[in-house]
């Protein structure tokens, strides 16, 4: 749609505005390309049952939450069987029951790999999301993906002032007091941060490029319906601000009511509309609050990224020249029908057979209290009233037919032994226990690789938010070796972090600007091993920011799924573990580390100094197994009896986990 400048000026009279010419052109093809956005959306299609992707979204939504609709009749049955719900449910646990780690890899323009750096980016990444507390997004995040075409989620650099209030235990001067006794303090917050987005939200520049070539649509408008008051925090410094006007635009004002910025619903009276109007090729970001321009024309996108700040994850692809994809709330929808027509049919029929439809053959009005218990009627025969239906309620055939309908259902949703990861009879044993749920993935191939694909592209998003905004300094503090202020970077510390070795402990790394000197190494060094001695685990890294920035640097990511094991599993593992060990010291003569051993027994049951610390014996020091390869050996007797004998495998030589998940022993 083609505004004229008629109506741009219109439009400029009637709220008070002024633009200069430029502004009122390029105003104008804004405007084109929303309504073109909002036009894409809003036709019905195939792709989504021939509706549109706001009514499809919203079906979406009410489906995965079992909702009832209301009845077309008084006499219809509202009946919503499980089959969405529970498929829904089955797949979530079954994700939620692995973790999904993002490994980073940095290369120069020479492709050589900067393994530490890769290492390092990974670990603050990991921490980054740990301070966002991520883990409480899990929910929405797989709610989203799976429920509907397209996940889209979007990654900001947030920058809040917070206000903390302490009680005072004493009379201070200079403080700030509030009522109750406390102190006033504010500090500001500077942390990356993911925001998961409703679909109804993004409204796609062109909906038939396919969501794997998301980065390059040629424009993305962002909606965002919010308070009054709320945008004025945030946009009440800015020049036009004075210019907007909370609430609905009454219809007809712009436009004739081509466009009112009324993207979404109707917006109450203390209420704005705030579209984000972003063009990666052409380099160019606007912010519209209820039709007012918010910056200049043409003012670039506020990251450094190419590409854009939002990603897009579909479960399973249409076709290739769409958009959107498939979830498993579409796939559901037929056997959620059947479901819930066989369940409507059964209950109708079985009412049918306790209160019959009757034909009356008399001209008098009956009512149906005449079957109530001791009633009484008068001029009526039992010849007058004859049965409509001939049959005696739900019958043999009947239940066979449901019974078929409920074995499918089960069948799609995958609720049987290998998909809970439970076996038929019996405890499993812990090798059991992987080989099916690794099974159990397996069936939900699609919906994995739409999480690990989740987690490759946010890591990417939060890996250039880190290098952007949190490679600079934060503060200055005084160097007494250069008698100059400094620049104070950013930190991050992780616990219980692989620090090599088979070591796990405390990781600090710090961005600094420049490459520590000879002497701060040595420092470093003995302060590591002075921990270790204390026997605390610590290694500090160091990353030159200066450095990264400057080096034109290609990175790579690697996601990688394993189970998220319960303390019952890691302990079977472990005894697993062991078992095989005292196998190949057999077979090779190599003595098992017993320091080692016992140090992951205490770690695994929480039982610190649970065994005398001691030097070798004098077996293991001569290279033999001596009283541990005794001792170890008895596990194998151990192993045997466990409960669930029955259900393990009967080759004499049980299969390892990491064989059975594909990995190299």
């Amino acid at each position: 749609m083609k505004y004229s400048p008629e109506q741009i000026k219109e439009l400029e009279k009637k709220q008070g505005k002024f633009y200069s010419s430029e502004e009122l052109k390029r105003f104008s093809f804004y405007l084109t390309r929303f309504e073109s956005a909002k036009d894409q959306r809003g036709i019905a299609r195939k792709e989504f049952d021939d509706k549109t992707y706001e009514q499809d979204y919203k079906e979406n939504k009410l489906a995965y939450s079992s909702y009832r609709r209301k009845k077309k009749n008084d006499n219809e049955i509202r009946v919503t069987g499980p089959t969405t719900e529970k498929k829904m449910e089955v797949v979530i646990n079954e994700l939620l029951s692995s973790e999904f780690a993002t490994e980073l890899h940095a290369y120069d323009q020479d492709d050589t790999e900067l393994e530490e750096l890769g290492k390092a980016m990974t670990d603050v990444v990991k921490r980054t999301n740990e301070i966002e507390q991520d883990d409480d997004l899990k929910i929405d995040i797989l709610q989203e993906t799976l429920g509907q075409r397209a996940l889209f989620v979007e990654e900001v650099f947030e920058i809040k002032t917070v206000v903390d209030k302490r009680r005072i235990e004493s009379s201070l001067l200079g403080i700030e007091t509030l009522k109750g006794g406390y102190k006033k303090e504010e500090y500001i917050i500077r942390r990356p941060k993911k925001n998961i987005l409703s679909g109804l939200q993004i409204y796609l520049g062109n909906i038939n490029l396919p969501a794997s070539k998301f980065q390059e649509q040629p424009f993305l408008l962002k909606y965002e319906k919010i308070s009054y008051s709320e945008a004025a925090l945030l946009y009440g410094t800015w020049k036009n601000w004075k210019y907007v006007t909370p609430g609905s635009s009454g219809g007809k004002q712009h436009f004739e009511g081509a466009f009112d910025y009324r993207f979404g619903i109707d917006i109450d009276g203390d209420e704005v509309e705030i579209l984000h109007y972003m063009c990666f090729p052409d380099d160019e970001y606007q912010i519209m609050i209820n039709g007012t321009m918010m910056l200049e024309p043409q003012t670039p996108l506020p990251w450094e990224k190419a590409g854009y700040n939002i990603e897009m994850i579909i479960t399973k692809p249409m076709h290739r020249y769409f958009a959107y994809g498939s979830s498993i709330v579409a796939q559901s929808k037929t056997f959620q029908a059947l479901d819930d027509e066989a369940i409507r049919m059964s209950i109708r029929k079985f009412k049918q057979s306790m209160e019959p439809p009757l034909l009356v053959k008399t001209d008098k009005t009956l009512s149906k209290k005449m079957f109530d218990p001791a009633a009484i009627t008068y001029g009526v025969s039992k010849d007058h009233i004859a049965p409509v239906i001939d049959h005696n309620g739900v019958n043999a055939n009947d239940m066979n037919f449901v019974n078929f309908i409920n074995e499918q259902v089960k069948e799609f949703i995958g609720q049987d032994n290998g998909s809970q990861g439970i076996g038929s009879k019996g405890n499993p044993t812990a090798t059991e226990v992987v080989q099916l749920r690794t099974q159990a993935l397996k069936m939900l191939g699609l919906s994995v690789f739409a999480i690990m694909n989740y987690h490759k592209k946010t890591t990417f998003l939060r890996l250039f938010n880190i290098l952007e905004n949190m490679t600079t300094p934060v503060d200055k503090k005084y160097d007494p070796v250069t008698e100059k202020a400094i620049d104070i970077f950013n930190k991050f510390t992780l616990n219980n972090s692989e620090l090599g070795e088979g070591k796990n402990g405390k990781k600090v790394i710090q961005f600094i600007d420049r490459d520590l000197r000879s002497e701060e190494e040595g420092m470093i060094y003995d302060f590591e091993r002075e921990q270790e001695n204390r026997g605390k685990h610590v290694r500090i890294q160091y990353v030159n920011v200066k450095k990264i920035r400057a080096l034109r640097l290609v990175w790579y990511a690697v996601v990688t799924q394993k189970f998220k094991d319960s303390s019952a599993l890691k302990q079977a593992m472990f005894n697993d573990k062991i078992v095989q060990a005292v196998n190949i010291m057999k077979v090779t003569g190599t003595p098992i580390n017993g320091a080692k051993v016992v140090e992951d027994f205490e770690k695994l049951w929480d039982a610190k100094d649970f065994f005398q610390k001691g030097g070798p014996s004098q077996a293991q020091e001569q290279g033999g197994g001596g009283e541990m390869e005794n001792l170890l050996s008895n596990i194998d007797d151990l192993e045997k009896e466990q409960p669930g004998q029955d259900l393990k495998p009967s080759q004499e030589q049980k299969p390892s986990v990491n064989s059975l998940l594909g990995k190299s022993k």
